[in-house]
């Protein structure tokens, strides 16, 4: 058995690097245009099934891929993204960017605690 995991492509919150979570999100052009790439590269490969998470960006990469060759896509919500609570929408952290208390909501002991618990944190 073989097994491949595509990622969906491009959401607008991609692009400006924002947490998009389980909000449901469409794909950017781009991101339709990634998901083309993919199956092109993979038009040479057989698929007995299809299965994404219920969120369209991943729903719309996998009629993409799957459009050409027939296979059903199964829905499977437990695929869809983590639940990233007080951080989505806002920018995603990156190895450089460290986290700021200014990002984070006011009033929130669970994300002060977690800011202050990071190296790399400031106020």
């Amino acid at each position: 058995m073989e097994l491949y995991v595509v990622r969906h492509g491009q959401t607008e919150w991609n692009a400006q690097n924002r947490v998009c979570g389980r909000t449901d999100i469409p794909l950017t052009a781009k991101g339709e245009e990634q998901a083309r790439a993919i199956a092109a590269s993979l038009a040479d490969r057989h698929f007995d099934a299809i299965i994404a998470s219920p969120l369209a960006r991943a729903r719309r990469t996998a009629e993409i891929i799957a459009n050409a060759r027939g296979v059903h896509i199964t829905k499977d919500d437990r695929l869809i993204e983590q639940h990233y609570g007080f951080t989505k929408a806002r920018p995603a952290m990156t190895k450089h960017s460290g986290m700021r208390n200014s990002n984070l909501p006011q009033n929130c002991p669970a994300a002060n605690r977690f800011c202050r618990s990071r190296t790399g944190c400031t106020g």
